[in-house]
């Protein structure tokens, strides 16, 4: 049988097996070698990466097979919904939940429509809507709510110099009679004795609208999804809600429609098999991969901080190695060099290979003395007082960015550890799950999956041609940060004059938060056309003059001169990085040169302890001298 990949000559599937568990790698190499360059020179299994990578496929399996569907599925319930219950009805893809009234006529018909759509959910809609029962078997009517600011009548309130305030929320049920609650108009044919004095229709709606500052309408049903991602019928429960605020400004009402949906349970009998299904056995499945990976990665954090204690002594030693076989090789040289200076007659072809013993027997023996030094730091620490020689360094910075990455990939598993417990819960829960479960589900998977993403790149770090970006980002992200600090201040300042200057007449600068997505739009070259005309007032000569200026000297500043700089501080970042690669890359074809020469001159004839002319013999022995390291 063929032995497997990394195993050496001879080795058989049992030998490699056994290496594999066996042959730890040393510090150093722990640090500065990739995990397939592990398994290849020590057999380690690369785990984090195997699990990083199963867990991204897994992931990704879902988002191509069933996250599809259900988008879709809830896009186009959100859009029904938008269709009958906002005024503008659908509009492209995209529904407007907001929209503006200037007359209470408008509003009036506009509750009186939505209730019809309402009443006519089960037969109209692309679906299977459908009313939802009250504890009675019928079906639960809308609910309308309101705080009334002003009793009385709205006239009379005026010139008053201490109006009665008083505020008192009032619940009404809408039903066929009175679909619009107090804001309708009277039918004089109908009855209105069993509906609550506050609820009754009046007369002057003007008024009633005038007097509260927001009604909130309340609509419940329920659908059914036949064909859902586990080949099992869902049932959801929605609830809409229509808010009209009168309280923003005067002159005009708000509206916004906002929506809430849960997911009712399935029956017990289902549970088994929609566990099985693999819409819920491979979340599973990709949870077991997160809690493994997750414990390798805290395993490795701990052997981070041990090693960062022990990693400046193992390079203090491995300097004092480098700088003895530069002694060695200096000494052997001047033994050969004076060898030579002798007649020929006395020169002793035996010193100089003594000498050349002596320096192989003093890096055998460094060689030997720094492999315990890396035993002994790996498996049992190094005392206090070398730890206080430590480099000025944390330790978490020694070994370049492992413990940066494997924070964050523990992070990730977090993420996806928690999204992959939601899912089953929602799988298989057989009662309601809550809205916010289900939305805390899509947000963590989501994080998830773009952590997991990121992390696979921290297995290129030992590829410096992949990990280019990678190196920028940590090298001028700091600065970067920190210039955006120093301007911040300015941004705030432009947001906030913004918003008190212009808020008044454009909805751009209504809010800071407004004016702050405003501003950023502008930085990106995007909006400065409709910014200009929005804040352009052409009622007064004053405020034309200064929304100009204001817009010019915002785009000079941050579009010219803080936006370049910015750049400019990610690119000296790159070039570093890039001069950094390319020595690295000269340093690797100089180290290779060096050993396909030191490769010929171990199977030179001195070597290979043959009689061979003297003249041979004193061509071939400079060849043996190691050539010192470039600093």
């Amino acid at each position: 049988m063929a032995a497997p990949a990394g195993a050496r000559e001879g080795d058989s599937w049992m030998g490699f097996c056994r290496r594999i568990v066996q042959r730890p790698a040393i510090p150093l190499d722990d640090v500065h070698t990739g995990p397939l360059d592990k398994f290849y020179n020590y057999g380690r299994l690369p785990m984090k990466m195997t699990l990083n990578l199963l867990i991204v496929v897994l992931l990704m399996v879902e988002l191509l097979v069933w996250v599809p569907t259900d988008n879709k599925f809830y896009n186009n319930s959100v859009l029904s919904l938008s269709y009958y219950f906002t005024p503008t009805g659908q509009v492209g893809v995209n529904p407007t939940l907001t929209y503006t009234f200037y007359d209470v006529n408008d509003i009036r018909d506009f509750m009186v429509r939505s209730h019809l759509h309402w009443w006519q959910l089960d037969q109209n809609p692309v679906g299977l809507f459908y009313h939802a029962e009250g504890e009675d078997g019928r079906a639960e009517y809308p609910t309308m709510s309101f705080s009334q600011k002003v009793e009385g009548t709205y006239s009379g309130e005026i010139g008053k110099l201490t109006p009665d305030v008083r505020a008192k929320t009032i619940t009404c049920t809408l039903t066929r009679d009175n679909p619009a609650g107090p804001f309708g108009i009277p039918d004089p044919e109908r009855d209105y004795t069993h509906i609550p004095p506050e609820c009754v229709p009046q007369r002057a709606a003007e008024n009633e609208f005038g007097k509260v500052s927001a009604i909130d309408i309340t609509y419940n049903f329920n659908s059914v999804r036949v064909q859902g991602p586990a080949e099992t019928t869902i049932a959801y429960e929605w609830e809409i809600k229509q808010e009209f605020l009168m309280s923003s400004h005067n002159g005009a009402v708000e509206f916004s429609l906002s929506y809430e949906m849960a997911k009712l349970g399935i029956p017990e009998s289902q549970v088994g098999d929609t566990f099985w299904h693999p819409y819920c056995f491979l979340g599973l499945v990709c949870l077991l991969c997160a809690v493994w990976d997750l414990c390798l990665r805290i395993k490795a954090i701990h052997k981070e901080k041990r090693m960062g204690a022990t990693l400046p002594v193992v390079r203090g030693v491995l300097e004092e190695d480098k700088q003895n076989e530069a002694a060695a090789a200096a000494a052997a040289a001047v033994a050969a060099a004076a060898a030579d200076a002798r007649p020929s007659g006395q020169r002793s072809h035996l010193a100089v290979q003594n000498s050349f013993a002596g320096s192989r027997q003093s890096h055998t023996t460094n060689t030997t003395n720094s492999s315990m030094v890396y035993d002994e730091a790996a498996e049992y620490g190094v005392a206090e007082d070398l730890r206080e020689t430590d480099s000025r360094e944390p330790w978490w910075t020694i070994s370049d960015h492992r413990f940066q990455w494997l924070v964050v990939g523990s992070v990730a598993d977090c993420f996806v550890i928690t999204s992959r417990a939601l899912h089953l819960w929602v799988c298989t829960a057989t009662s309601s799950v809550p809205w916010a479960v289900l939305i805390t589900r899509s947000t963590f998977n989501g994080i998830g999956v773009l952590l997991v993403w990121v992390v696979v790149l921290s297995h290129l770090e030992n590829q410096p041609r992949f990990y280019l970006l990678i190196k920028t980002l940590f090298r001028g992200t700091p600065k970067a940060f920190r210039f955006i600090a120093g301007c911040f201040p300015i941004m705030v300042g432009y947001a906030t004059m913004g918003t008190v200057v212009f808020g008044g007449y454009t909805d751009s600068f209504s809010t800071l938060d407004g004016s702050f997505v405003t501003l950023f739009c502008v930085m990106n070259g995007d909006m400065i056309d409709d910014t200009f005309a929005a804040t352009f007032f052409e009622g007064s000569l004053y405020l034309m003059v200064f929304s100009r200026l204001y817009i010019y000297s915002y785009i000079a500043l941050f579009i010219y001169a803080i936006l370049n700089i910015l750049l400019a501080i990610l690119e000296d970042a790159y070039f570093q990085v890039k001069r950094q690669l390319i020595e690295g890359l000269r340093e690797e074809e100089s180290v290779s040169s060096d050993s396909d020469d030191d490769a010929l001159a171990n199977n030179s004839p001195t070597n290979l302890n043959t009689t061979v002319p003297m003249h041979t013999r004193q061509a071939t022995v400079p060849a043996q001298v190691p050539r010192q390291e470039p600093k």
